[in-house]
């Protein structure tokens, strides 16, 4: 079985670490983000859903290219309804905010919102939520 991956948050925690080893392991048949900076969704969306990663290593520096990623605006309407779609079958799921202010923040919109309506709707046997803020409360 091929799992989901649904991200929250584009910055360098989820791209360089969580998306990218979730292409890598090749598990999933789809790995989506959602982004509320729409520069950076269109951004990656002109080049093909792909981006790169720096990976450093003992000897030197690796580009990774990372492909089929899918970065969706939850503040644009047919976004967020991709979102939720793909969110109904979603086996894994991660949080990598700048902060847990964030989880409340943009009202109906906000990533507690989400959440709650896309586990309500998911209809896969488990789902797995890992959160990775900096947080040390």
């Amino acid at each position: 079985m091929k799992h989901v991956f649904v991200g929250f948050g584009f910055g360098p925690i989820q791209a360089g670490l969580f998306a990218k080893e979730a292409r890598e392991s090749g598990n999933f048949s789809d790995i989506t983000v959602a982004e509320i900076d729409q520069v950076l969704v269109d951004a990656v969306r002109r080049n093909g859903n792909s981006y790169s990663v720096n990976v450093a290593c003992k000897d030197r520096l690796e580009i990774v290219e990372v492909e089929g990623v899918k970065l969706l605006n939850p503040r644009d309407p047919a976004d967020r309804s991709s979102l939720l779609e793909i969110f109904s079958r979603a086996t894994e799921v991660v949080t990598s905010l700048p902060s847990v202010n964030f989880y409340s923040s943009g009202g109906a919109d906000s990533v507690s919102s989400l959440l709650a309506e896309g586990l309500q709707s998911n209809k896969a046997s488990g789902t797995i939520v890992y959160t990775a803020e900096n947080n040390n409360h």
